[in-house]
């Protein structure tokens, strides 16, 4: 798949403030309909045990965001 430029840009602006967040363990872009969302690029966000999903967004400038455990 290749990277969507917008998915892409709002990941890399918002990754600092997001990795400094409990149990961030990475960032990446992929497409929503992988993770049960719409058929659209979005952020995804690797979490370990330690993280409070509540913490973390649903979107990012209109791009969704899933989280996954990793």
């Amino acid at each position: 798949m290749a990277v969507d430029s917008k998915a892409q840009a709002v990941m890399e602006r918002h990754m600092k403030k997001i990795m400094k967040i409990k149990g961030v363990q990475g960032m990446g872009v992929g497409s929503g309909s992988d993770y049960g969302g719409m058929n659209a690029p979005c952020v995804v966000i690797y979490v370990n045990s330690i993280c409070n999903a509540g913490d973390l967004p649903k979107e990012l400038d209109g791009v969704q965001v899933h989280v996954l455990m990793s």
